[in-house]
């Protein structure tokens, strides 16, 4: 048996979750500067241990990706979400700044329980479940969605934001995304202009279904006509297949994220983009 080259070793040593192409390059510097710190403290006490502390503090940082064991355990555990904003990590306040794209979904079944009591949400007969959790748009507001949608002039969605969000809201493209101003304040936004009007149309539609719509304020109403995006089977563009996928995003200073996306497989046009913590 031939005996292990350097590099295999090196290979063996290295955690490859938090190096290399996954490497944090702000947590990077963190270490770095710890690395220093300790060095110099270390020289005050015997210097001639400072340079061997040194160059062991930059081999645990260049092979596992940080210096102090357990790390990214602690810092996911630990860190106040303020300090992973200076990192440039995504907090919940972040999150909500750059979506409140309406609700996350969750396991939660509050918005899907009123929902089904409007008769918009139905649940699929055993036998004919395909959907994970059983649940699908009830095939007469399917229809009533689909028709309001190909109905909906272009002059209507800005009347149709009005009238969801307050008679101050106003909407203008910001990066790329449509946002909402709602009474110069609050920030409401959509992936596309399709996942709007699939918005309008559906907020039209509950209006006149959900008992409670007319005492709900724009958050609430925004949570459900986000979840009930998620049901839309149809593209508001073209007409194609809308598939929802689902995947966890793992992040070296925080827990992983669940993100839950439904987009057109024909055309690529997005209707929902949202995270939560997993």
């Amino acid at each position: 048996m031939f005996p292990r080259s350097d590099g295999q070793r090196l290979s063996t040593l290295r955690e490859p979750t938090y190096t290399g192409a996954n490497r944090c390059i702000p947590c990077t510097v963190v270490n770095l500067v710890l690395a220093a710190a300790l060095a110099v403290a270390v020289a005050a006490v015997w210097p001639p241990l400072a340079p061997v502390v040194a160059l062991l503090s930059l081999a645990s940082i260049y092979l596992r990706g940080y210096l102090v064991p357990g790390t990214p355990t602690l810092t996911k555990r630990y860190l106040p979400d303020r300090m992973l904003a200076w990192f440039g990590k995504p907090t919940e306040r972040s999150r909500t700044d750059r979506g409140d794209r309406g609700p996350r979904l969750t396991t939660d079944l509050g918005p899907e329980s009123a929902l089904r009591e409007a008769g918009v949400l139905e649940t699929v007969p055993a036998n004919e479940a395909d959907e994970a959790d059983g649940t699908r748009l009830s095939s007469e507001f399917r229809t009533a969605w689909v028709d309001a949608l190909e109905a909906l002039e272009t002059a209507d969605v800005a009347d149709g934001v009005r009238a969801t969000f307050g008679d101050a809201a106003e909407t203008t493209p910001v990066g790329g995304d449509l946002t909402t101003v709602v009474d110069g304040e609050r920030l409401v936004g959509w992936e596309t202009d399709a996942s709007l009007r699939a918005d309008i149309a559906a907020a039209e539609l509950l209006a006149t279904r959900d008992a409670d719509w007319e005492t709900l304020g724009g958050p609430d109403r925004q949570e459900l006509l986000s979840t009930l995006r998620a049901y839309l089977d149809r593209c508001p563009d073209c007409g194609g297949t809308v598939e929802l996928t689902e995947s966890l995003v793992e992040s070296c200073c925080r827990p992983a994220d669940r993100t839950v996306t439904a987009q057109c497989v024909d055309c690529g046009t997005m209707l929902l983009d949202v995270g939560e913590r997993a």
